[in-house]
């Protein structure tokens, strides 16, 4: 059948307006007005010119629900549960439109996908205007699925590594706890993804090694299962663990309210320069060791306690003296060494924005914990609200673990090293702060971390040393 060119773009326009989902009694030649047979009813012109002006008639918007929508996800059943003779006839509709459809684009004749076929008139004798009207009529609208983006992610483990160092701790538990595929992803990759956040805080993260806690470990795999309590001394072995969420909390605090002290301690007018952040967070490792002969080691070694360090130590120390004279009244050393015998500085953080020691009351009942001996007539009791079985612990090392020395001991230690090693605080004060040359007492002494120095021995201690390096 041949047609003349203005037959066969109109045609070509029709296909396009089905294509584009328009109804087909919606469709609206593309004629000029005036042109074809007599008893063919002229088009609407989209812009009509009078002499009354210009007017344009109001055509709504094309909406695609036309031939082209995807085949129902699932038939709607009828009563009984049988699938309806509507959905049925709706169903073989879309299936017959669609292979028509098909057909016309592929061309059937070697044509390649979406060209145009050779007679564009084949379009609309092809594409019957009933089988597009039942099938839009019966079919409904077409089911939509939603779109899981952190699922996707993780299809894509460098994207997903890459989203999880934005995160905090507290976002990785709520989106495992949202997200199935995310909890797999973490479950294989909650090493890498721990190690990776704690590079962001990476002085921390030496400092507190996470072979010295692997109570705050976890097994590869096992992202919700948390290591049981060690029911020997060989429970687990220190290579096969991974850090795992618990860790990366636990830097993170220490990172924070290290800064957060120091910060405190600014405002309320007292010189603490940045230098003293790392000898702070190294007296707070101290803490979390239990007794006194690996403190005493980790002290005197160089690696681990470099001459700067044991300088700015002590330099805090001072101030924090000066704080407590001038600011809470505390005329003797006492209550300094109340804060510096408890297991952690938060307490010291706590301290500073008045949340502990707020009262006399309060006061009492720490040194109580401190260094009260209850007598024996007193087993039954409490002291200022404070039981019995927790009086006078800090005042030992490990709190309470076995009772041999005094935890203030940490303070000693430092001030002993001062004359161990012959440092004479006066020059160093004048090298760094007057001659700003801080780092000669930081020059040839390479930081090691704290397992590693133990690890480097552990050759001449045999299974031992997972003991040493073991601090919970």
């Amino acid at each position: 059948m041949d047609l003349s060119p203005d037959d066969a773009l109109q045609a070509y326009l029709i296909r396009q307006q089905l294509i584009a989902g328009i109804h087909p009694d919606d469709i609206i030649p593309m004629r000029r007005p005036g042109h074809g047979p007599e008893n063919r009813p002229a088009a609407p012109a989209v812009v009509r010119i009078t002499n009354e002006g210009v007017s344009v008639p109001e055509i709504p918007p094309a909406q695609f629900r036309g031939p082209l929508q995807p085949l129902p996800g699932q038939l709607r059943a009828g009563p009984g549960g049988h699938e309806g003779i509507h959905d049925v006839e709706a169903h073989n509709g879309i299936v017959n439109l669609q292979a028509r459809m098909l057909d016309m684009m592929e061309g059937r004749q070697g044509a390649r996908y979406g060209a145009l076929p050779p007679n564009p008139a084949q379009v609309v004798a092809r594409v019957r205007p009933d089988d597009a009207a039942q099938a839009i009529a019966m079919a409904g609208p077409a089911p939509r699925q939603a779109f899981d983006l952190i699922g996707a992610m993780t299809t894509y483990p460098h994207l997903a590594l890459a989203l999880t160092s934005y995160l905090s701790a507290d976002d990785l538990v709520n989106l495992t706890t949202q997200s199935r595929p995310f909890f797999n992803f973490l479950n294989i990759n909650i090493g890498i993804v721990v190690r990776n956040l704690s590079l962001q805080i990476v002085e921390t993260a030496s400092i507190f090694p996470p072979l010295c806690y692997p109570r705050l470990n976890t097994e590869p795999g096992h992202f919700s299962h948390p290591l049981p309590p060690p029911i020997n001394e060989y429970r687990y072995i220190l290579h096969h663990l991974v850090p795992s969420i618990p860790y990366l909390r636990m830097i993170t605090h220490r990172h924070t309210t290290t800064t957060q002290i120091m910060a405190l301690l600014r405002q309320a007018g007292y010189f603490i320069p940045n230098l003293c952040e790392t000898p702070l967070k190294k007296l707070w490792f101290l803490m979390d060791i239990p007794d006194n002969a690996r403190r005493e080691w980790t002290i005197a070694n160089p690696h681990l306690w470099r001459d700067g360090e044991i300088f700015f130590a002590t330099f805090f120390i001072v101030q924090l003296d000066m704080y407590l004279r001038e600011q809470r009244q505390q005329r003797t050393n006492s209550f300094r060494q109340l804060i510096m015998a408890q297991p952690t500085l938060t307490f010291l953080r706590e301290f500073l924005v008045g949340r502990v020691c707020a009262t006399n009351l309060d006061t009492l009942a720490e040194f109580v914990r401190w260094r009260y001996v209850p007598a024996p007539e007193e087993r039954n009791e409490q002291v200022f609200g404070v039981p019995i079985a927790e009086t006078g612990l800090l005042q030992f090392e490990g709190y309470g673990r076995p009772r041999v020395t005094f935890n203030n001991y940490n303070i000693n230690l430092i001030l002993r090293e001062i004359g161990r090693r012959g440092l004479d605080m006066h020059i160093m004060f004048s090298e760094i702060f007057l001659l700003r040359n801080p780092r000669l007492f930081y020059v040839n002494r390479e930081p090691i971390n704290w397992d590693e120095m133990i690890m480097r021995g552990r050759e001449d201690m045999g299974p031992y040393w997972m003991d040493l390096v073991r601090l919970d």
